[in-house]
């Protein structure tokens, strides 16, 4: 007698749907797995490029700074010098430009010296001066009190200092032909000369000098800040006009209507040819 038997298989779905499931997840997770090696491994080649890019560069760098920091000491070295060679043509123009103008100053000047002088000591006529005159009166007297005072047997020509401090500085109104003076010279001290530039240059000059009151003594000092001595019935009406610089004195201001002994500093210029 024959027995068949026959071993029923077992079912179970939700064992099934598990293994199924977790043979999906393992299969994500493995191709998750592959995804994430590669792409840690091309983050490690760049990682690796960039850190050798560095390299490189930190090498050129080291190797090429001496040079370009050379190159720009030189270039900064040119432009230094193209900024000067400026600086020094702008100079040149200036000058030339001013030297110019006091060429044209000069020339009218000189074509205008006895409307200056009326201008200049008495105050008058000032209006109707060139326009260019009006605005350099200043300058104007100063240069036409500058002399030369180039002597062969002197220093300084003395002769020339002595005439303007006795006709002019000292007199109470140096343009009038009755001499009257602002005070009495006692003294007088002229001091080594010295350079200032070229062609000009300067001496100390002490005059002692008694004044009646303080009037005098103001007149005598705008004899040497306001007027200029022109003698003018002379051929050279202005040969012996100088330029002075009151430099201090010695004054009691406290007894202005006394009579006082005052000693006046001044300082001198002139020319040399």
């Amino acid at each position: 007698m024959l027995i068949f038997r026959y071993k029923m298989p077992i079912t179970n779905p939700s064992a099934d749907s598990l293994i199924q499931g977790v043979s999906g997840q393992t299969d994500n997770v493995s191709q998750n797995l592959d995804q994430q090696y590669n792409t840690t491994q091309k983050v490690r080649v760049i990682s690796i490029k960039y850190k050798i890019y560095a390299f490189v560069m930190l090498l050129l760098g080291i190797v090429l700074y001496d040079p370009a920091m050379q190159a720009y000491r030189e270039y900064n070295a040119v432009m230094y010098e193209i900024e000067q060679a400026n600086l020094a043509i702008q100079r040149n123009i200036t000058k030339s430009q001013q030297y110019d103008k006091d060429i044209s100053l000069l020339k009218i000047i000189n074509s205008n010296i006895p409307e200056l002088i009326v201008c200049l000591n008495t105050e008058k006529n000032c209006g109707d001066l060139n326009e260019q005159l009006k605005n350099n009166l200043e300058t104007i007297r100063s240069y036409l009190q500058l002399n030369d005072l180039s002597e062969d047997k002197m220093i300084v020509n003395e002769k020339i200092i002595l005439k303007n401090i006795n006709e002019f500085l000292a007199q109470e109104d140096p343009f009038d032909s009755q001499r009257k003076y602002n005070g009495e010279v006692i003294g007088i001290t002229i001091g080594d000369t010295r350079d200032i530039k070229e062609h000009l240059k300067s001496f100390d000059i002490t005059i002692t000098m008694n004044f009646d009151n303080k009037d005098a003594l103001l007149k005598f000092i705008q004899n040497i800040e306001s007027h200029v001595f022109y003698q003018q019935n002379s051929q050279m009406p202005l040969e012996s006009t100088l330029l002075y610089k009151i430099n201090g004195m010695d004054y009691d201001i406290v007894n202005y209507n006394k009579q006082q002994e005052i000693s006046i500093e001044l300082e001198g210029f002139y020319y040399t040819k």
